[in-house]
């Protein structure tokens, strides 16, 4: 597994692994070092707990700069609107790691 600020570069794969903490549906999403911020998918979890591997991987582009994951985590579903909102300005249940992209 990867932590915060280990080095990843152009076309790496990543699997993102989450606790979803008991919440209802989680939503992945990220950010590259232009500032794009990008939701890859929200995943019903049925409320449970423990390490969680999200049913899809990535593959880094050439963006330059960091690449930052974010997870928020919700109980009842959110729009498209809702999410960005909550995503941009770190309110809500919202979880980050980020990676330094070389």
């Amino acid at each position: 597994p990867l932590g915060q600020g280990e080095a990843v570069g152009e076309g790496d794969a990543v699997q993102l692994a989450f606790d979803p903490h008991g919440a209802r549906y989680v939503t992945l999403a990220g950010r590259d070092g232009t500032g794009q911020l990008e939701i890859y998918r929200t995943l019903e979890t049925g409320g449970v707990e423990g390490l969680t591997t999200a049913p899809f991987s990535l593959v880094l582009d050439d963006a330059p700069g960091p690449q930052e994951f974010l997870l928020l985590a919700h109980d009842v579903p959110l729009s498209e609107v809702e999410l960005r909102v909550q995503l941009q300005d770190g309110t809500g249940d919202l979880k980050t790691i980020t990676l330094d992209k070389h």
